[in-house]
């Protein structure tokens, strides 16, 4: 069974689902690398729910401030440390100093 976690934010109930290992393979090489940002986003995609459907591209409709929040419920909920992956969420990047 799959973890999942109700959440309300800016007055939107979504629900975030722990994603499926046939869903995440494809992600997961992705997410480090030039193409960490849309490998997030289609981890997003895949883990977020509205009225029991996934939310698909619909993710690019929601505020930042949701966005960021929903970002670290989909971490916790697949048991990744948020320090570890919150670093490197969109905008939240540090300019390399190479």
């Amino acid at each position: 069974m799959l973890t999942k976690k109700e959440v309300t934010l800016a007055g939107q109930k979504f629900v975030v689902s722990e994603i499926t290992i046939g869903l995440m393979l494809p992600i997961l090489p992705r997410l480090q690398g030039a193409d960490a940002q849309q490998a997030q986003l289609d981890m997003m995609k895949a883990c977020i729910f509205i009225d029991d459907k996934p939310i698909g591209e619909d993710v690019m409709n929601i505020g930042l401030s949701t966005y960021l929040e929903l970002a670290k419920e989909v971490m916790m909920v697949n048991g990744l440390e948020v320090s570890e992956v919150g670093k490197n969420l969109p905008l939240t990047n540090k300019p390399s100093t190479q």
